[in-house]
């Protein structure tokens, strides 16, 4: 969420410029919204919030550029690392005697 004070010469800063403030209901705001576009997911979405100060439009383009690098460089580690995971599970545990559907199991 990129909140700016660039809309004209008497534009009032989001809740008098308390920072405190606007990062706790920005990050409340993203956390709504998300949810009501995904209402069949069940497990809850939460976001945080942090604040940078940037100059210009510019600052803020090449910031959000990097923040959408990293979130993707984030996003394939995370699962790599989930398949490696289960991959080396997979490898690590033993092979059970027959198949277990074949032989009755419930649980198989």
């Amino acid at each position: 969420m990129v909140l700016s004070d660039l809309a004209g010469a008497n534009t009032q800063q989001w809740f008098g410029g308390q920072v405190q403030k606007i990062v706790s209901t920005s990050a409340a705001l993203a956390t709504a919204k998300f949810s009501r576009l995904r209402p069949e997911v069940d497990t809850l979405a939460l976001f945080d919030g942090r604040t940078h100060h940037l100059e210009g439009a510019e600052g803020v383009l090449e910031y959000v550029r990097w923040r959408q690098a990293d979130a993707m460089k984030n996003s394939v580690g995370m699962l790599a690392s989930h398949h490696s995971a289960t991959t080396a599970h997979r490898r690590l545990s033993p092979e059970p005697e027959g198949d277990a559907r074949r032989e009755g199991n419930p649980l198989g």
